[in-house]
């Protein structure tokens, strides 16, 4: 987990790029997939990146160590990554580096192992541990008869 989280802005800088680049046809044919899974369409994406074409630009240092970095991750960073990346090609209103990076830090937060205990008591009284992204609403007490 930590190679991904310590590469995210190398590699959220040229999914970006590539992206609006070379890869374009692939984001928007990936953004037209919304019935497939978040990590397929991460995946598409990620793998046209990877596997470049005759006549892509050439690639920057920059670029090939976020290459390097992803062909070093762990199939369960890499899931991580691929989801991370269809999450963020679905937002459509923001395919930045900067949020493809918070995507990729959000994915990778691993709070799973934390613990909590939670009590509640009385009516319409909720228990809740922990919520990563969401909101709570509650409405009036259900009527008695």
């Amino acid at each position: 987990m930590s190679e991904l989280l310590s590469a995210a802005t190398v590699i959220a800088s040229l999914i970006s790029s590539a992206a609006a680049g070379f890869a374009a046809e692939v984001v928007i044919t990936a953004q037209r997939r919304t019935a497939d899974r978040v990590v397929d369409r991460g995946r598409l994406v990620l793998d046209r990146i990877l596997r470049r074409h005759p006549g892509d630009p050439d690639t920057t240092a920059q670029e090939d160590a976020a290459v390097t970095a992803i062909e070093g991750l762990s199939a369960d960073d890499r899931l991580i990554l691929e989801s991370a990346i269809g999450a963020w090609i679905g937002d459509r209103d923001n395919l930045s580096a900067a949020a493809l990076e918070h995507r990729i830090r959000l994915a990778g937060d691993d709070s799973s192992s934390d613990t909590f205990h939670v009590s509640t008591s009385g009516d319409n009284s909720p228990a809740i541990g922990q919520i990563k992204h969401g909101n709570v609403y509650f409405g009036t007490p259900p009527q008695r008869d």
